[in-house]
């Protein structure tokens, strides 16, 4: 089975449209250690996955400022998250099945003050002892931890989102 490269699979998944154009972009199962071929000319960036890259590292990875949602799982990134802090938006950051061991490698996610959603799961660092506590003290602005909150409650993205979302006030729109 052949791989594509990261730059390979973002100039196909890019297609004829502009950089900036582009809102999501899913690089699963290509190949690279580092990130390459995407810049800050994909301005508009929201959602980007990069599951089983082989990633050992965050170098390449540039400013991406409307970026939301990262996917960074099944990887083999170990350090290094301080270049997240270019993406100063993300709300949800999945770091799971990677080689992240100590507590400190996580520091630099306590600077990004949109993060809500952490997933570590399957990396050693879940080994630490109490851990959980230590990464809600540590990072001030997460709801959720490997899918639970503080309180070992699941994260919802349940009924509201699958009937219409909730409108500025919390209440549902439902799609009735």
């Amino acid at each position: 089975m052949t791989y594509m490269t990261l730059l390979q699979r973002i100039e196909l998944e890019r297609g004829k449209r502009e950089p900036g154009e582009i809102t999501e972009l899913n690089l699963d199962n290509s190949k690279s250690v580092d990130i390459e071929g995407l810049t800050d000319e994909y301005s508009s960036l929201e959602v980007l996955s990069m599951m089983n890259v082989g990633l050992q590292s965050l170098a390449g990875l540039p400013c991406l400022t409307s970026l939301k949602n990262l996917e960074l799982s099944n990887n083999l990134i170990s350090g290094g998250l301080d270049a997240l802090l270019k993406c100063p938006n993300i709300e949800q950051l999945n770091l799971s099945s990677n080689k992240i061991e100590s507590m400190d490698v996580l520091i630099p996610l306590a600077k990004l003050s949109e993060l809500k959603s952490l997933d570590l799961g399957n990396c050693p660092v879940t080994a630490t002892e109490n851990y959980r506590k230590k990464a809600f003290a540590m990072i001030p602005s997460l709801k959720y931890l490997d899918g639970l909150d503080e309180n070992n409650e699941e994260e919802v993205f349940g009924n509201d989102f699958l009937n219409g979302g909730l409108d500025e006030e919390g209440k549902s729109n439902r799609l009735s």
